[in-house]
């Protein structure tokens, strides 16, 4: 009988991507985790003697054995198709953590790489020339959220280096003006929205890193960024993502549904917290004196009653003070409810395959033997 390859195959190069290794049949415990708006990180654990995890790579000149921390890149691909390639690239890393451990005669070593989003963490905002900011930060006016996001990565990569993340080199002309040189390469296939621009001033403090800056406009609600893992030993070896910038990421795919106890059966296992502790129908910020702003739910308060959140923050101007309340308020107004769920492998949607990162899909759970009907997305 021949064998069943494997659901997930971990390749492992060196920081120019230089192949080293594959821990297709040899890491277990193999997780791949996907959060919107947040670094992807990818795990699993080796045998710590297996000559494919101790031995000495020397190609590169720093004579780490081939699972090391911070000098290897770690791709994951997964298994969807028949016909050849069989593989499509769904998760790309470099190694940042490596734990061994041992027990009786047995020794194992864990590792976790995170995309370039997290290493962006370690990068601090500067300007083009190299310059950190002086006491007054950096601030964007009246500009495409996608054109700050780019802007900070390519001012990293030209004063701190390559991130191992593209975002085009302005090759794609007459796209929009948002296609600039960002530092990356002609191949970039991504996408960089146009639509979504931050009125007034976007403000970033000094001694902040570029990812937190990133998340910083991801919090304000007006889009998402994903980094779409690529693999491209051809052109881009040393490249692990696509940075896009979407006004908002996904699509609503109502056909791909997720139902405990009603037609497609497709979950083993849902639970659903509702929290109202965390309601606010009432959002009161300030920033420097005398900007403030407030926002207000009128359903909610006819229902609940006055929930208030009040916060206050110097550094926040009018532009983010908007963005802020109105989040909160969409947010937080009816409280906060968190869906739990574990799909049945054989009958639910396919993650990747039938739907992506953002897509938003139904997800059931029946009145009959929950206390109150589900039906959200």
């Amino acid at each position: 009988m021949a064998a069943v390859p494997p659901l997930w195959r971990y390749f492992v190069t060196d920081l120019s991507g230089l192949g080293i290794t594959d821990w297709s049949k040899l890491a277990s415990q193999r997780s791949v985790d996907v959060v919107l708006n947040a670094p992807l990180y990818m795990s699993g654990v080796v045998p710590s003697d297996n000559p494919q995890v101790n031995l000495t790579h020397t190609s590169d000149g720093y004579n780490d054995p081939y699972l090391a921390e911070g000098t290897r890149l770690l791709w994951g691909m997964r298994k969807e198709l028949d016909i050849l390639p069989f593989y499509t690239c769904r998760a790309a890393t470099m190694i940042q953590l490596v734990e061994d451990t041992a027990e009786q005669d047995d020794a194992r070593s864990h590792f976790v790489g995170w995309d370039p989003w997290h290493y962006l963490l370690s990068r601090p905002i500067c300007l083009l020339n190299g310059d950190l900011p002086g006491e007054n930060g950096i601030t964007f006016v009246n500009a495409k959220a996608s054109v700050i996001i780019a802007t900070l990565l390519r001012n990293t990569i030209v004063n701190q280096g390559h991130c191992y993340l593209d975002a085009g080199n302005g090759s794609r002309v007459g796209e929009g003006s948002q296609y600039a040189d960002w530092g990356g390469t002609v191949e970039y296939t991504g996408y960089l929205d146009s639509t979504v621009v931050l009125s007034g001033n976007t403000h970033f403090d000094r001694g902040i890193s570029v990812g937190a800056a990133w998340k910083q406009i991801t919090d304000l609600g007006v889009c998402d960024i994903v980094l779409n893992p690529i693999f491209d030993q051809g052109h881009r070896a040393n490249y692990l993502c696509e940075l896009n910038v979407y006004a908002q990421a996904g699509v609503t795919r109502d056909e791909q549904i997720f139902a405990w106890d009603m037609p497609g059966r497709t979950l083993t296992g849902i639970s659903r917290q509702q929290n109202g502790a965390e309601r606010a129908n009432v959002v009161q910020l300030y920033g420097k004196f005398p900007l403030e702003a407030n926002e207000q739910d009128a359903s909610s308060k006819l229902k609940f009653g006055q929930y208030w959140s009040s916060e206050s923050n110097a550094d926040w101007d009018a532009n983010e003070l908007t963005y802020y309340a109105l989040n909160q308020i969409q947010m937080r107004a009816m409280g906060r409810q968190t869906v739990n769920f574990t799909p049945a492998p054989e009958r639910a949607p396919r993650p990747w395959q039938d739907y992506q990162l953002g897509d938003r899909c139904p997800v059931w759970a029946s009145q009959d033997k929950f206390r109150k009907l589900l039906d959200v997305y």
